[in-house]
């Protein structure tokens, strides 16, 4: 199976805000965009705090996130699972 590459960016929405923006970029080995992968979002338990689907640029957003640790786990048709 091919591989699939995350590229995540964690954005502050104000520096005093307790809540940020995580967005992901999915793209396979040739660094063209994923569409249509599912991202799901774990912050401890093997409960998803929230899933997306990338879009046609290959990209998830995960809004109001609370401070933490958090685990993305992607899924697509003809790759393999990718965490990050």
């Amino acid at each position: 199976m091919r591989s699939l590459r995350i590229l995540a960016a964690v954005l502050l929405l104000a520096a005093s805000a307790a809540a940020a923006e995580l967005t992901i970029k999915v793209v396979d080995p040739h660094s063209a965009a994923v569409t249509g992968a599912r991202a799901a979002l774990f912050r401890g338990g093997s409960r998803a705090v929230a899933v997306r689907s990338t879009a046609g640029d290959g990209t998830a957003v995960f809004p109001n996130l609370t401070a933490g640790e958090y685990r993305v786990e992607v899924l697509a048709p003809g790759f393999a699972p990718a965490t990050f």
